[in-house]
């Protein structure tokens, strides 16, 4: 429980800010992403994409990974999209060791 301020303290809260055009739901690749989440994280959610790969798609995308996922714009989330559908495309590796091996 939060006790009250002392005599000349003031009580800080962290609140999340929303705007108009905030999206608490985004579905993309047919997963529902939390629009609460920042978007590294949020994207963690589709299936085979760990941390490690959903900071590199941000990165590629341009996107500010501490951003939240509800705020991001159409052409962002389309964006994110064409590279995870396509990473050789944007020259982003989804397995880095398998690629560091020499084939056999």
């Amino acid at each position: 429980p939060i006790s009250p301020p002392a005599t000349g303290e003031t009580l800080a809260t962290m609140s999340l800010i929303i705007s108009p055009d905030f999206q608490h739901i985004l579905r993309i690749l047919n997963t529902n992403i939390d629009g609460r989440r920042k978007v590294m994280f949020s994207l963690c959610a589709i299936g085979g994409i760990g941390r490690r790969f959903a900071n590199l798609i941000c990165k590629k995308a341009e996107v500010d990974p501490n951003k939240r996922a509800g705020e991001l714009t159409q052409d962002e989330v389309e964006k994110l999209v064409a590279i995870i559908q396509n990473p050789k495309q944007f020259k982003v590796s989804a397995d880095p060791n398998n690629d560091a091996r020499p084939s056999r």
